[in-house]
């Protein structure tokens, strides 16, 4: 074991999950190991948990710790986060949409239901014609609340340590020159 995992079993969890926290993303995916070795200690932070996090911000740290904790109690979520539907993350919509079923999914690493509720409400989103269609057209995304779009784009990088999104896909879209 290197001396930094060392240091790192030794620290409490409280200044691990700090550090975890405010880490490089290189650090903090290099911990992840760790913070699942120390799930128990973190359980035992109890409403203290995400005290650290901004559920408005739906980074993927926060996400991974929730599916983490989640795996291990699936009733921590609602005891101890006042998360009755599991939905901790701010998911607003402009039209009064409910993503709290999205957020199960991710939580639970349920990908294809996931993705499947989210073409759903983009295609509800972008109007009757996409529903009937069964898809959107590249010309009707701007007509979809941009509030929407951000919310689902948040949820899908938390929930997927910033693998799955909007934001991702248009990062590879233009790393190959746009072409698909």
């Amino acid at each position: 074991m290197t001396e930094e995992k060392q240091h790192q079993k030794k620290e409490s969890i409280e200044d691990f999950l700090e550090s975890f926290r405010k880490a490089s993303e290189r650090k903090r995916l290099g911990s992840l190991n760790l913070l699942e070795e120390r799930v128990e200690e973190l359980l035992g932070l109890g409403s203290n948990l995400m005290s650290g996090f901004d559920p408005g911000a739906c980074d993927w740290p926060a996400g991974f710790i929730l599916q983490l904790i989640h795996k291990t109690d699936e009733n921590f979520i609602k005891n101890n986060l006042n998360c009755d539907d599991l939905s901790w993350f701010h998911a607003s919509s402009e039209v009064g949409f409910d993503y709290s079923p999205l957020q199960r999914f991710l939580l639970n690493e349920c990908y294809e239901d996931a993705d499947r509720f989210t073409s759903a409400k983009l295609r509800e989103l972008a109007g009757e014609k996409a529903v009937k269609r069964g898809y959107v057209y590249f010309s009707e995304v701007d007509s979809i609340p941009s509030i929407d779009l951000s919310t689902l784009d948040k949820l899908w990088i938390a929930y997927s340590r910033g693998k799955f999104g909007f934001t991702v896909q248009a990062k590879i879209l233009d790393s190959i020159g746009g072409r698909y």
